[in-house]
């Protein structure tokens, strides 16, 4: 129970409906000065709209707020943040052609200072926190992490009280995460107080003051972060089943090749030989700006190559586009929401079946019922099938995504990000689907920069550094140090052999 001296900020009966669908139901909630909530619930449970109608984006439909004991009801994020709560939403977008620092110090009293002086002063913040950014960089040239950085600095300047972060580690790496949790402590230190939400459960419990879970728009149970019993117990807390835990996939026995790559080169990406295997999911990994996602992208045909070869089944593809890649049996799943072919104007069925010219009548009703089923099995949370995207939550929305990707009958899947904002029990399902698709001799790319993720579901890893390719290594003995240590450039010894942990270049094919 918190003092009430201490009490920055409470909500009493606060109640929110999109639609017909009860978004928020009766949230009580008190935040004591310089704490953190860990805010945590499956895709749907109200977690965003929570924050969102906090930080001004929604209206309230019943219920009261109060902010450092005054009235609170803010009718845009403009008026919360001259309230004082500052918001990072799960969405949020940049003037690409801001600088980084003219981003940092937009809404502080610093912006009328020498563009030069906001450079240096910026400058220093960032050596300062260990972000390896130029100052006077585009916000357009940087990569999503990189972003929820500087805005992160931003909120920094702003004279606010609370924050609001929502999902802002979903494609970071762990050192990134360190970094933003660094910036995170350092602004609670200084007396203001944050909410949380992110679906990685561990770094929730390392960062959280409390736990707070959400189910169906209610606040469902406040859990003590070193009483929570780790990822797996906040879980449990969130879906009331445990999972089962996992086991690293195997060597392939007999490996034959299914999709060849001989000195692919493109933007980011440097001269590249590798070779996926049928049944195989080979995981792709790196620092930021590696070349992970570059390589990903020029496989799906969205970062066109300017030189090598793709070899499907022995036969030469050419891929100048992501239908050529789509007609070719390559599916690429994108890791930006606005590249992914889906508008929130679609609704779910439109967004994810699939162009049938001259099908029967028979088979458009047995695919509209497969769409159903991956909808339900997926757990969206919605309405129907023709519900619109746009009123689904951020993590939902990303389901139908990767709805849309893994049912395309195609050899090839290649799935940059694919279970970022994704909920425990939707990864769980993502990942029996990706392997449905092995099964059937299908080779999955899986890129990501969670190296958890990688380690556990890859049969090989191949790691990238500055464009080119480090190595691949069999997924044996590996740990998610030792992938640092090789992105980083770092060579990894194993007890004092001074060997390398994993084995050298003979794993590429």
């Amino acid at each position: 129970m918190l003092d009430p001296d201490s009490i920055l900020f409470s909500t009493r009966g606060l109640e929110k409906r999109h639609g017909s669908k009860n978004a928020l139901i009766d949230i009580n909630l008190d935040i004591g000065r310089g704490e953190i909530i860990g805010l945590v619930g499956q895709n749907g449970a109200g977690k965003s709209t929570l924050l969102n109608v906090i930080g001004g984006a929604y209206g309230a439909d019943a219920g009261t707020m109060t902010l450092d004991g005054d009235p609170y009801n803010p009718d845009s994020r403009e008026a919360a943040l001259a309230a004082g709560v500052s918001s990072i939403p799960q969405d949020f977008t940049v003037d690409p052609d801001l600088t980084v620092a003219d981003e940092i110090f937009a809404t502080s009293f610093q912006a009328t200072a020498s563009y030069e002086d906001r450079v240096q002063l910026a400058q220093e913040l960032l050596r300062a926190d260990g972000i390896d950014i130029d100052a006077t960089a585009r916000l357009g040239d940087l990569a999503r992490a990189e972003q929820v950085c500087v805005r992160l600095l931003r909120l920094s300047f702003e004279e606010s009280q609370l924050l609001l972060l929502d999902e802002i580690t979903a494609v970071s790496n762990d050192l990134e995460i360190s970094v933003l949790h660094t910036i995170t402590n350092r602004l609670t230190k200084q007396g203001r107080s944050g909410i949380y939400i992110s679906h990685r459960l561990d770094e929730v419990q390392s960062l959280s003051d409390r736990i707070v879970v959400m189910r169906e728009g209610r606040i469902f149970a406040e859990l003590e972060p070193s009483e929570s019993g780790g990822a797996a117990g906040i879980a449990y807390a969130i879906f009331m089943r445990e999972f089962a835990p996992v086991e690293r996939p195997p060597q392939l026995q007999n490996p034959q090749p299914l999709l060849q790559i001989e000195n692919l080169t493109a933007d980011g990406v440097k001269p590249i030989s590798l070779t996926v295997h049928r049944g195989e999911v080979l995981g792709v990994t790196g620092m930021r700006r590696s070349g992970h996602s570059e390589l990903g992208a020029a496989i799906g045909g969205i970062n066109v190559a300017t030189s090598g070869v793709l070899r499907l089944n022995g036969q030469e593809l050419s891929i100048q586009s992501p239908q050529d890649a789509t007609a070719n049996g390559i599916a690429y799943l994108h890791d930006e929401d606005d590249a992914r072919g889906i508008t929130k104007d679609d609704t779910m069925a439109s967004a994810t079946m699939q162009p049938m010219e001259g099908a029967s009548f028979a088979e458009e009703a047995r695919r509209f019922r497969e769409v159903v089923a991956t909808m339900q099995r997926l757990d969206i949370s919605a309405i129907g099938p023709h519900e619109s995207v746009g009123n689904l939550s951020g993590g939902d929305q990303q389901k139908v995504a990767l709805a849309k990707w893994l049912q395309i009958d195609a050899e090839v899947v290649v799935l940059n990000h694919p279970t970022r904002g994704v909920d425990a029990a939707s990864r769980e399902v993502v990942y029996e689907m990706i392997n449905e698709i092995t099964a059937r001799g299908g080779g999955v790319v899986l890129i990501s920069s969670d190296m958890t993720e990688v380690l556990d579901h890859s049969n090989r890893v191949a790691i990238m550094r500055d464009g080119e390719l480090v190595d691949i290594y069999p997924n044996t003995g590996l740990t998610e140090d030792m992938l640092v240590m090789i992105a980083l450039g770092s060579q990894w010894k194993s007890g004092t052999t001074g060997r390398r942990a994993a084995a050298p270049n003979d794993h590429n094919s």
